[in-house]
C-alpha cells in the first residue's frame, strides 16, 4: 500500500487517461463478487438452487466483473446491469470502458460497483477521481455502489464511514451528481455500527436469505449469482422514426428539398426558413476536429439550438458527424459520443445520423473508409437510430469497389453538377445528377452555394430527396 504522502490526485491527467483509454496495470484486486461468482455456479447448481428473495425485490440485475467482456446476450438475463470498475490502485480499465459504452449505446440501464481498498480519505478521493474521469463521457442510470469489504477489517467504524462519505462528496463535487450506495457482505455489515443502518446499500449474501435489518435497496445472492432490486431501472427505447422508405412516410415526411446547416450559417431564423419551402434539414453535431489528438470535444455551437427550432416548428431533421477518425476504434468512439449526447438530451432525429467522410485520408484509403463507416453505423443502429453515410459520389464509388455492401447503405451523396451561387428557389430538380454504380441513396447534395431568406451569414447547402426509380 502506498503511503499517503506519496499519493497525488491529478484530475486533469486522469481525464486525459480516460479519454485516450490508457490501460494501467491492475494490482492485487480483491473483488468479492468476482471470487464468489466462480463458486456460486457449483453451490447454486448442486446445493442451493432455491433462495428466498425479500418481498418487493422483483427487478433482476446482471453482474459483470471487470475481467468480463459484456455481450448483448448477457444483458437479456436481467433488467439492469451492474458493472465492476477499477479502484484508484488499479487505474483505468479498458474492459469497463467497453462495457459501459455498450450499455450506453444500446440504452441498457447500468450501474457501477467499485471495490475500494482505500485506507484513508486521500485514497477515497483518488477512487472518486478515477471513476469520475471515466464517467465524464458515459452515463450511469443506476446507482454507484462503493464496496467496503476491503476496508471493514482494517479500520474503525467511524473511519470506514469517513472514507465512504469522502468518496461520495468527491464524486459529486462536479456538476454531475450520482446516486451512491454502500455495498458489503452481510458479515461485514453486521460488524458496522448503527450509524450505517440508514445508508441505502447493496447487501451481498452467501446464504439463501437476507438477515440484515438495515436499509438496502439491492441484494446480491452469491450462491445463484443473482441480483435483485426494489427499483425499476428499465428504460424505454427512444422513439425512432423508420425513414428507410420516405414514400411510406409521405403523410408526415413528404420530403423533397432541404438544407444542411452548421454554426457556419450563424443565427438562423427558422420560422422564415420554414416559409421558404424547406422540407427537411440535416444538422451538424460535431466535426470531431482534433478530438483524437487529446483536444476537448467541440460540439457544433448551434447544434442544440438548431435541433430545438426544428422540433418546435415540426421540420423533419437528421444529424451529421464529420469524422477525423484514423482507426476503427476512433470511429467507434465517435459513434458512442454521438449516441450519448442524443440520449442524454432526448434527441430522436427523424432522418438518419449520417457519418460524414470527406477528408483526404478517406480518398487515399477507401478500404479503411469502409471499415470506419461500418464500425460507426453498427453502434448507431444498435442504439436504435437509423444510420447513413455522407460522402462524395467519387469516394462512394471507390468504397463500392472495395465492398459491394456499401450499395445497401442509406446514403446522402454530394455531387455538384452546377455549383453556381443562386437563390434557394432557383435550385431545381434539373440540378440533380445521374449517379451510377453506388446502389441505394436517399438524398443528394447538389450545391453548397444556395442563398435563402432566414440565413444571412453564409450560403447554404441545398439537397434533394431522390426516389428509388433514379437509383442505379
Amino acid at each position: 500500500m502506498a503511503k499517503q504522502s506519496n499519493i497525488r490526485i491529478n484530475e486533469d491527467k486522469l481525464r486525459k487517461m480516460a479519454k485516450t483509454k490508457l490501460k494501467l496495470k491492475r494490482v492485487a484486486a480483491s473483488f468479492v463478487i468476482v471470487g464468489i461468482a466462480v463458486t456460486s455456479g457449483i453451490l447454486g447448481n448442486n446445493i442451493y438452487k432455491n433462495i428466498e428473495v425479500p418481498e418487493g425485490y422483483e427487478h433482476t440485475g446482471v453482474n459483470v466483473s471487470i475481467s468480463q467482456k459484456l455481450k448483448l446476450d448477457d444483458v437479456e438475463k436481467g433488467q439492469f446491469t451492474l458493472l465492476e470498475a477499477s479502484n484508484w490502485s488499479e487505474g483505468i480499465n479498458q474492459t469497463f470502458i467497453d462495457n459501459i459504452s455498450l450499455c450506453n449505446a444500446n440504452n441498457i440501464p447500468c450501474g457501477v460497483v467499485i471495490n475500494s481498498n482505500a485506507q484513508n480519505k486521500l485514497e477515497a478521493k483518488a477512487d472518486a477521481a478515477v471513476l469520475g474521469a471515466i464517467m465524464e463521457n458515459y452515463v450511469s442510470n443506476c446507482p454507484i455502489y462503493y464496496n467496503v469489504d476491503g476496508i471493514v477489517d482494517k479500520n474503525e467504524d467511524s473511519y470506514v464511514l469517513d472514507i465512504y462519505n469522502t468518496f461520495v462528496d468527491e464524486l459529486n463535487s462536479s456538476d454531475t451528481k450520482y446516486e451512491v450506495r454502500l455495498s458489503a457482505t452481510e458479515d461485514n455489515l453486521s460488524k458496522l455500527g448503527r450509524e450505517f443502518d440508514s445508508i441505502n446499500k447493496m447487501v451481498i449474501s452467501d446464504d439463501k436469505e437476507i438477515e440484515y435489518s438495515g436499509k438496502y435497496d439491492t441484494c446480491y445472492f452469491t450462491r445463484t449469482d443473482c441480483i435483485y432490486s426494489v427499483n425499476d431501472y428499465s428504460m424505454d427505447k427512444p422513439e425512432i422514426i423508420d425513414v428507410s422508405s420516405y414514400e411510406d412516410n409521405k403523410t408526415k415526411y413528404e420530403l423533397g428539398k432541404g438544407i444542411d446547416v452548421s454554426q457556419h450559417q450563424g443565427d438562423i431564423d427558422w420560422e422564415t426558413i420554414k416559409k421558404e419551402n424547406v422540407d427537411f434539414a440535416i444538422i451538424r453535431f460535431s466535426s470531431f476536429h482534433k478530438y483524437h489528438d487529446g483536444k476537448e470535444l467541440k460540439i457544433d455551437s448551434k447544434f442544440f439550438e438548431n435541433v430545438e427550432q426544428c422540433e418546435k416548428l415540426d421540420i423533419p431533421y437528421g444529424v451529421y458527424c464529420y469524422t477525423t477518425a484514423s482507426t476503427v476504434e476512433e470511429a467507434e468512439e465517435e459513434a458512442r459520443i454521438v449516441v450519448k449526447y442524443l440520449k442524454e438530451n432526448n434527441i430522436s432525429p427523424d432522418l438518419p445520423i449520417y457519418y460524414d467522410i470527406e477528408g483526404q485520408f478517406h480518398f487515399d484509403n477507401p478500404d479503411l473508409s469502409v471499415e470506419f463507416t461500418k464500425a460507426f453505423l453498427n453502434i448507431v443502429e444498435n442504439a436504435g437510430y437509423k444510420g447513413g453515410l455522407y460522402a462524395s459520389y467519387s469516394l462512394i464509388k471507390d468504397m463500392v469497389e472495395v465492398d459491394e455492401d456499401i450499395k445497401n447503405l442509406d446514403k446522402w451523396v454530394a455531387y455538384y453538377k452546377n455549383n453556381e451561387k443562386r437563390d434557394y428557389d432557383e435550385v431545381i430538380e434539373e440540378h440533380i445528377p445521374d449517379m451510377e454504380g453506388i446502389g441505394k441513396y436517399r438524398i443528394v447534395q447538389v450545391t453548397e452555394n444556395g442563398v435563402i431568406n432566414g440565413i444571412e451569414e453564409n450560403t447554404v447547402d441545398v439537397n434533394f430527396t431522390v426516389p428509388e426509380s433514379k437509383h442505379y
